[in-house]
């Protein structure tokens, strides 16, 4: 091969690089910005479960477009970011490989996650027990939902977000 094809393949290869590492790099410096935005409701009380729909907008307040792959939900009867290691969660969501493209300077909202408490699988004095009979008593409680993502496959994204369970029965 001829030496200027060489350097040719050379200085285009090194730009591409170049480029994706600046793209990653002005990405990093906007991470903090990034938001994943929660709202837990109750979706289904049915004679074996009770399962929670967690409402998920990504905000994107950078002028790049970025790829977000779906967030993973995890719930807690305790604050997670201020327990150090993390504490086991109750419940998790099932993985999804959903990707989803969002547009620069956007909030988008993501398909649902659903977490199902089964009464059956709670052991008698678990958290989810204590969970499940606190919303069948009609009696207040908070719990922590964390959810997990990456943006562009790279850049790690986290929110944690208390929120109240109440099934506004009368005691």
């Amino acid at each position: 091969m001829e030496k200027w094809a060489k350097w040719g393949l050379g200085l285009v290869g090194g730009g591409f690089a170049l480029s994706s590492f600046l793209n990653v790099s002005r990405l990093s410096r906007f991470s903090k910005e990034f938001q994943l935005l929660t709202t837990v409701r109750v979706h289904a009380v049915t004679l074996q479960s009770l399962t929670l729909a967690v409402d998920i907008v990504f905000k994107n307040p950078t002028d790049a477009r970025v790829t977000l792959k779906h967030p993973t939900v995890y719930l807690y009867d305790q604050d997670p970011s201020k327990v150090k290691p993390l504490p086991t969660p109750i419940q998790t969501s099932v993985v999804q490989g959903d990707q989803y493209a969002i547009k620069p300077n956007s909030e988008t909202p993501i398909k649902p996650v659903y977490i199902k408490l089964s009464y059956f699988d709670s052991t008698f004095l678990g958290a989810a027990y204590t969970i499940l009979k606190s919303y069948l008593g009609g009696q207040p409680i908070t719990l922590w939902v964390r959810a997990l993502s990456q943006v562009n496959k790279t850049i790690p994204i986290t929110q944690v977000q208390s929120f109240t369970l109440n099934s506004k029965k009368k005691a």
